[in-house]
């Protein structure tokens, strides 16, 4: 069955539903990184269309997979360092630096140390501060405590409305 979207730039686009639909799968069809479908996903960022992965990242399309990044190795002080030095837009920088002034007493801890929420947090940030148009983000808030969910949505809303991308999210 033919599938088609668009999801346009400040766009927050929710897919829902219980485990085992199919939500992650569809992700990997639509980047194109999953054998197990037929056809073709085509991606238009700035009148220009391609497929791809590489493609993909080079026009600006993020994607954090459900079970992603090891980070594991890295310190957070090392981590956060990569996070605040990159070049990010203004109102992304400054939400980031304050959430991340939360957890200065973690700095000499591996993340391979943290519990499993504190370890996505990191993946979701180290996400996040990559620049792109568009964010596919597979259940970015997994294991990720309440209190701190609120203030990953404040770089959400930043990142969408003032930096004018588009996100696709699961949950």
């Amino acid at each position: 069955m033919p599938v088609s979207a668009v999801v346009t730039s400040q766009t927050l686009c929710r897919l829902d539903g219980p485990n085992g639909v199919g939500k992650s799968t569809l992700f990997r069809a639509l980047l194109g990184i999953s054998s197990n479908f037929s056809g073709s996903a085509q991606w238009s960022v700035s009148d220009t269309t391609f497929s791809g992965l590489l493609a993909l990242r080079e026009q600006g399309v993020i994607y954090m997979p459900q079970k992603g990044y090891s980070l594991r190795s890295l310190s957070v002080g090392e981590l956060q360092g990569l996070l605040t030095s990159h070049p990010l837009r203004n109102p992304v920088r400054s939400r980031l630096f304050t959430f991340l002034d939360k957890f200065k007493d973690c700095r000499g801890r591996k993340i391979g140390e943290l519990s499993g929420g504190e370890q996505q947090m990191y993946a979701l940030l180290a996400t996040l501060a990559q620049p792109g148009r568009f964010y596919l983000l597979d259940e970015p808030f997994r294991s990720i405590d309440p209190g701190h969910r609120v203030g990953l949505w404040d770089i959400f809303r930043d990142i969408f409305t003032k930096g004018r991308a588009g996100l696709i999210l699961t949950d």
